[in-house]
């Protein structure tokens, strides 16, 4: 250790004064070098003597002459006065080498005393200049626009900018990339209501400012009044776009029209492909029968006691007909949304392809229940007229068939000499038309278009006419049924109205229809009703022919029991009248008027059809017109006089 005295002290004390005056700041750290001495040793004896041999402060390890302090202090002020933007206090610092152990206390000190207009915060200082200019460039901005983005805040160097505009305007929104005023939104809103009441759509990102990103739209959006209701009459989508309830409901519409085309192609569809070629007997689990069933000749009449008869075409189209109905309230109904987006594009080419894409997700649903629902409709539609037109075709071949059963047995009166042409006749009328009937029946049922098939104008109802007619529709039905139809048509060619008769009721089965038997009680019915047909024709009838064809068939049924049918022509008037005469039951005055009428018709007929066919006795013709209107009451009120009991249901 070393002994030093006071007197050593202080002139160690002076030499540092001298040399703190010469340089105006010193570091305790080069005093202890050059002296030789403890730091802390040195720092107590520079506290004990300041004031009286050293004229200057101590602060942390450097000592200051006053006048250094206070030219540092100008330095300090007059370098941040001069500032006029936010900068960062160490860059100064290093660029002008200012004191930092007094910088800091410096700073603080003349802003506190309010020297210096600005704001220290953190490491930046800004001018109060700035500050200004800053709020300036803000207010003008948002005032003018409605918004300020942030990014514009950033080159005012304001660091925090959706703190400093949450703090400045409590009346806006803060969004990612802007801050927006609530006018902005509320004139958005009453766009929005606008677009519900018009049932339209709505674009927000061109009422809203440009700079605002897809989700700044978006959650603008979610701030309108229409949009927070509780069950809100639109819907966002892709972001910027609003779409009103109504505007969905108007695409969902659009879909009616093609629901509709695809209900009825699905229909045709299913029924081409379901409805198969009738070789299943009636009853499910039942094997497939053959030409030689097993069934005994009775077996249609002997189901329809129990129930409907349904042959193997009928029974078998109901059964696909109620099949396909069922199945409309099992199947969903999928629409792929590619398939929805293409129709709404062709229908609506003003939207954008990406809404398109959201709307056609958010219809898909109401699209598919629109699609099962109108196939529901086609599917039960078409069933229910189906139906109704079976049974349009079962009362048409109840009544042809019974008409044919009828006359068939009367056409034996006729033996040997007239049942030929009156077969002829019997298989040219009735049984040609019972099977034209039985084709169309079937025709029905496989889903052929005879308009199509026969070529005949859309207009008129397509009927089977010729022979060339039934062989199309022969080639296109299934086997079983095209056997028995095709017998019956050779039947029909070969002119034989009993075997006819006898066919009809198996072919009937096979097409899922029933000949039904006549009894007698049925058979005086029949005939009655006949006869009241007859005489209404004959009460309109004017031509001579065709009243002398009604006369007769009415006397025949009326005198000899029995129900024929013959052409109007006088071949077939002459065998009537022969068979009449030869009946002992005619009356004598009835029989006088016939013969008269017969033989005025037939001479009148010569006349017409002679060489003077243009100048006709008008003194027969007058004759004829006379005799004709006897006839006619004769006819009518009946030739015994009975014509009442007959009304009252009496064998004639």
């Amino acid at each position: 250790g070393e002994l030093l005295t006071s007197y050593y002290l202080d002139s160690v004390a002076e030499e540092i004064n001298e040399a703190l005056q010469e340089s105006g700041q010193i570091q305790l750290s080069d005093l202890t070098i050059r002296f030789n001495l403890p730091s802390e040793f040195m720092r107590d004896l520079i506290q004990q003597r300041i004031g009286t041999f050293i004229f200057g402060k101590l602060k942390n390890a450097t000592l200051f002459t006053q006048a250094y302090v206070q030219r540092h202090l100008a330095r300090v002020r007059g370098l941040f006065n001069a500032v006029t933007k936010a900068t960062v206090v160490s860059q100064l610092v290093q660029q002008y080498k200012l004191d930092e152990s007094l910088f800091y206390a410096m700073l603080d000190e003349l802003i506190r005393d309010q020297k210096l207009a600005g704001k220290l915060q953190g490491p930046t200082f800004t001018p109060a200049l700035f500050l200004a200019t800053q709020e300036s460039v803000v207010d003008s901005f948002y005032s003018q626009n409605g918004y300020v983005e942030y990014e514009r805040l950033k080159k005012v160097q304001i660091t925090n900018p959706k703190q400093y505009l949450m703090n400045r305007y409590k009346d806006g929104l803060t969004l990612e990339s802007c801050f927006l005023h609530r006018k902005l939104i509320a004139h958005l809103d009453a766009t929005v209501e606008e677009t519900v009441r018009d049932e339209s759509w709505l674009d927000c990102s061109e009422i809203l400012p440009s700079p605002l990103s897809p989700s700044d739209v978006a959650a603008v959006v979610k701030e309108c009044g229409v949009m927070k209701k509780a069950k809100p009459q639109a819907v966002q989508l892709c972001q910027a776009y609003v779409v009103s309830v109504g505007f969905l409901d108007k695409c969902v519409r659009i879909f009616e029209s093609k629901a509709a085309e695809a209900a009825q192609t699905e229909f045709l569809r299913k029924t081409s492909t379901t409805v198969e070629p009738l070789e299943e007997s009636e009853g499910k689990g039942s094997k497939k029968s053959t030409k030689k069933s097993n069934l005994p000749k009775e077996e249609p009449a002997a189901k329809k006691k129990s129930k409907p008869s349904k042959g193997k075409g009928r029974g078998r189209q109901d059964s696909d007909d109620e099949d396909m109905t069922g199945e409309t309230d099992r199947e969903a109904v999928s629409i792929s949304l590619t398939e929805l987006a293409k129709h709404l594009t062709k229908e609506l080419p003003d939207l954008d392809q990406e809404l398109i894409g959201e709307i056609a997700e958010r219809i898909r649903g109401a699209v598919s229940e629109l699609y099962a629902k109108s196939r529901a409709t086609v599917f039960s539609s078409t069933a229910t007229l189906r139906r109704q037109k079976q049974e349009q075709f079962s009362s048409r071949f109840d009544s042809m068939s019974q008409e044919l059963l009828l006359v068939q047995r009367g056409t034996a009166w006729f033996e040997p000499e007239g049942a030929g042409p009156l077969n002829a006749y019997l298989c040219k009328t009735i049984c040609s038309d019972l099977l034209n009937l039985l084709l169309e029946n079937q025709a029905f049922h496989q889903f052929i278009e005879l308009s199509d098939l026969l070529r005949i104008d859309s207009n008129e109802e397509p009927r089977i006419k010729t022979t060339a007619d039934r062989r199309k529709v022969l080639e296109r039905l299934p086997p079983d049924v095209n056997r028995v139809l095709n017998r019956l048509s050779e039947i029909v060619t070969r002119k034989n109205a009993a075997e006819f008769v006898t066919a009809l009721e198996e072919a009937a089965f096979e097409c899922g229809l029933r000949v039904r038997k006549m009894d007698k009680k049925q058979e005086r019915q029949n005939s009655l009703a006949r006869r009241e047909t007859l005489r209404e024709q004959l009460r309109i009838e004017s031509d001579p022919n065709r009243v002398l064809q009604l006369s007769l068939l009415l006397a025949v049924q009326e005198v000899c029991n029995v129900c024929v049918t013959v052409p109007c022509e006088m071949w077939a008037c002459a065998l009537l009248w022969e068979r009449l005469r030869q009946n002992s039951e005619m009356p004598e005055t009835a029989a006088k008027s016939l013969g008269d009428f017969f033989e005025s018709v037939q001479k009148w007929q010569r006349t017409k059809q002679s060489s003077e066919a243009q100048s006709v006795d008008l003194e027969l013709s007058k004759a004829v017109e006379a005799e004709m209107i006897q006839i006619r009451e004769l006819a009518v009120n009946g030739l015994k006089g009975r014509r009442a009991n007959v009304n009252e249901g009496e064998s004639p």
